[in-house]
Order: structure tokens, then C-alpha cells, then sequence
């Protein structure tokens, strides 16, 4: 599925997939297995099947071809957090966005990894002085905070690296300082109190925020 720049050129090892509704709104669903087949099943909402298939499509296909197996036979196991993991590697599963707007996002990395998919949309005029730290008044600057789009982007750069050291929000949002980001490029780095400095790269897609997150400490320089 073709890819935007953002994306693509990470500047750093971690492949990255993108899956939508198809047109027709009927998915594919030999590339799950068994077992996923009866969990989509499990969900009483529309919405949250068809985001559960989205995330599983682009992981399995992401990382069958990494691995050159048919997708349902991708070893994609529960790790005792609930989170998705793969032998060989790191993955990452997020989605978001409604009706035939949804989307899955996964990636793949030989080091912590982390996505995470962010509506647009306007937020709790307290939210950034919840999820913001002392050292983090320069964003409110750069980004100008306003709440439609601002707000949601930092969210989803300290999400995408919660999700990557695989705490989620137990760690706690102030527990990611966000200590640069770059608007022209995309970019952006993160120290995280639980587990060290991470690299970033976000795009908008319409009414979403996509944003990926990678370990620092094993990246090369």
C-alpha cells in the first residue's frame, strides 16, 4: 500500500504498513488465523471489529513479508502485557478513525518500536497541562497548542512511545518529555523516565495523526 514520505523515510530501521477499509467494505479474511477469527467475534461494536481486523491485516501482512510466510501463519503471540510480539523482531499495532475512515497501522523494528493513531479533533482545554511537564513549556510555543490539532499530536508522540516500551498509559503521560521536535522535517525525539530517549516521526493523514516512535538506545547514530 503506497506510503507518504513521512512515513517512508524514517531515517532509521522500522518498516511500517498501512491498511483501510476496502472500497467494497468486505475484508479478506484468510490472512487471520482460527483463533483471531474468534476474537473479532468477541466485539459486540462494528467499529471495533472492523479496527481490530485493520491493525491484524497490516501486521500479518508487514511482517509476512519480512518472514516470506503466508500471512495467517505469521507466529504473531500475546506477551504477558497483552501486546502483540514476533520472533525476530519488535511490532506495534494501532488504529483509529470511523466508518470507511478507518485505518490499522503496524511496524516492525529489530529494536523497540511503537505506532500510535490519533483522531483530530478538538480536546479538553485542560488536556495539555495534564500530559505536559515543567520542561516541556517550549512546545506550547512550537506548536502553538491550539486544541484541534496541537493537543492531539502531542498525545500521540508520548502514546506511540508508551505503547513502544510496551507500559501504555500505566507509565503516565508526563512520564515521556517530549525534548525536540522539528514541524518542517516531521521529527521528533523523546526521553522516556522508564525507558530512555526515543526518535519519532509523525504525518497527518487527513483527520489522524500518525506517529511512530523507535528506540534510541540500539539505533545507530
Amino acid at each position: 500500500m503506497p506510503q507518504s514520505a513521512a512515513l517512508r523515510d524514517l531515517g532509521f530501521p522500522v518498516r511500517v504498513r498501512l491498511e483501510t477499509v476496502p472500497r467494497h467494505g468486505a475484508f479478506d479474511l484468510d490472512a487471520l488465523p482460527v483463533d483471531e477469527l474468534a476474537r473479532v467475534e468477541t466485539f459486540g461494536s462494528a467499529e471495533r471489529r472492523r479496527q481490530f481486523v485493520l491493525g491484524r491485516l497490516a501486521v500479518r501482512r508487514l511482517v509476512a513479508a519480512q518472514h516470506d510466510v503466508p500471512e495467517a501463519k505469521v507466529p504473531i503471540e500475546l506477551g504477558s502485557d497483552g501486546a502483540p510480539t514476533v520472533r525476530g523482531g519488535f511490532v506495534s499495532i494501532a488504529h483509529g478513525g470511523t466508518g470507511f475512515d478507518a485505518i490499522g497501522m503496524a511496524a516492525f523494528a529489530h529494536q523497540p518500536v511503537g505506532v500510535d493513531v490519533e483522531i483530530i479533533r478538538e480536546r479538553h482545554p485542560r488536556l495539555a497541562d495534564r500530559i505536559l511537564r515543567p520542561d516541556e513549556a517550549h512546545l506550547k510555543a512550537v506548536l502553538r497548542m491550539e486544541q484541534t490539532s496541537g493537543v492531539p499530536l502531542v498525545w500521540s508522540l508520548k502514546e506511540a512511545v508508551l505503547k513502544g516500551q510496551r507500559t501504555g498509559l500505566r507509565a503516565g503521560a508526563r512520564s515521556v518529555r517530549i525534548a525536540e521536535i522539528d514541524i518542517a522535517s516531521s521529527r521528533a525525539r523523546a526521553e522516556s523516565d522508564v525507558s530512555g530517549p526515543w526518535r519519532l516521526t509523525y504525518e497527518r493523514r487527513g483527520d489522524l495523526w500518525l506517529t511512530v516512535a523507535l528506540a534510541e538506545a540500539q539505533a545507530p547514530t
